[in-house]
């Protein structure tokens, strides 16, 4: 207690501003060099968001580059931006940050010292000097310009996905009735055909009908898959904590069912709670355990192992210019089946796409896959090599955005 005491006291006689912020950019702790700096008193700053004593260009250079650099690297030194103070004197400062990480806490800390005098001599896009005019005013005209646009383009996007959607839905009407009741019907008159031809052998006819039926079971399975990857989104659930262990063992239990093979082994991790939707990652790991056992090798037992851990990862994925990092569990399933040239990587998550024509699935497994993780806002990924199995990747949020 007293180190702390004595710490907090040589941090309070900085002849520099100093201040601490958690990851959501909250503040801690300010000095009295830092309030004197800025005109503040201690109270008006603790809990608020750093980015109140940023100018608007400064903002920006925070979110998109000082944030990520000190996140990334762990610190940052000799980096010149501009405070604003309360009164609204625009002032120039060069900062050094170090990352803080405890058991449960981690925090940025920040130095400030001012840069009057090398204003003159430093050009960068987020200070304000005379060479180079970066007034508020101007910067924030641009960016209510450049939210507008994404305004736009998010409306035509919205747009687009509900005109997709109804698409959905009558591609669904036309699998469950206009498509598989024909197959249906071709199945029973095919089954009658082979019936008769017991009575009246005929091992040309008998031959023929095994085909055809064999075409019908294919077409069959095809639809049904593709009714399974629309349905998919439409399972209305509420994200929960999932009990990952308790799902993997339901998954087993129904593949073994369904397939009526057994002998198989899946080595588990002790998976931490996240946030999901139960029944889609039901189907997730039911279509992974599925593709592993028919990808098997059949001179060794499969093995499926199953392993985990928390780490970092920006939340942006198609905005490259923004940085927010969050907690997410990465998932690995590895298999010791029979592989693949690791060139298809990609391609096993397309739609129809099979590397392996003698297995009974119609080549929608992995990219179902896909899509369920897509809409937990994670990615995922595959790695293999021929005869010495696949490892699939899987990286999601341990909270599902709100």
């Amino acid at each position: 207690m007293e180190d702390f005491r004595i710490a907090h006291d040589i941090l309070q006689a900085m002849p520099c501003g100093c201040v601490s912020f958690d990851e959501n950019g909250i503040i801690e702790f300010v000095n009295q060099s830092m309030c004197d700096l800025l005109g503040y008193e201690t109270a008006d700053l603790i809990d608020q968001n750093i980015e109140r004593i940023f100018t608007i260009s400064s903002r920006i250079f925070y979110q998109t580059q000082l944030y990520a650099l000190i996140r990334l690297n762990g610190k940052a030194d000799e980096i010149f931006i501009s405070l604003k103070a309360k009164q609204g004197e625009v002032i120039p400062v060069v900062v050094y940050g170090k990352l803080s990480k405890t058991l449960d806490k981690t925090s940025i800390i920040c130095s400030f010292l001012t840069v009057w005098e090398q204003q003159k001599h430093h050009h960068s896009a987020n200070t304000d000097d005379t060479d180079r005019p970066y007034s508020d005013k101007n910067a924030l005209t641009k960016l209510k310009e450049e939210f507008e646009l994404y305004q736009q383009k998010l409306d035509r996007q919205v747009l687009m996905l509900l005109q997709r959607n109804q698409e959905y839905v009558q591609l669904s009407k036309v699998l469950s009735h206009d498509l598989s009741e024909p197959i249906r019907k071709i199945g029973i008159f095919t089954d009658l055909l082979m019936n008769h031809s017991v009575q009246i052998p005929d091992p040309v006819a008998a031959g023929r009908m095994g085909k055809i039926q064999k075409s019908v079971q294919r077409l069959q399975n095809l639809t049904n898959s593709l009714q399974q990857f629309i349905y998919v989104d439409n399972i209305v659930e509420e994200t929960t904590v999932l009990d990952f262990s308790k799902l993997v063992a339901e998954s087993k239990n129904e593949i073994i069912i369904e397939t009526g093979f057994s002998d198989f082994q899946i080595i588990s991790d002790h998976i931490p709670g996240f946030q999901g939707r139960s029944a889609q990652i039901g189907v997730l790991l039911k279509e992974l355990l599925q593709n592993a056992i028919q990808n098997r090798l059949e001179e060794q037992p499969l093995m499926i192992k199953i392993t985990s851990q928390i780490t970092e990862q920006n939340s942006y994925q198609v905005n490259k210019t923004k940085y927010n990092y969050t907690d997410h569990i990465k998932l690995e399933i590895t298999d010791n089946g029979s592989g693949f040239e690791n060139e298809y990587a990609s391609h096993v998550f397309g739609l129809f796409n099979k590397l392996n024509n003698k297995s009974a699935g119609a080549g929608l497994g992995l990219a179902l896959c896909k899509q369920i993780v897509s809409y937990h806002y994670g990615t995922i990924t595959a790695s293999s090599k021929p005869n010495h199995g696949t490892t699939v990747t899987i990286m999601l949020p341990i909270w599902q955005p709100v």
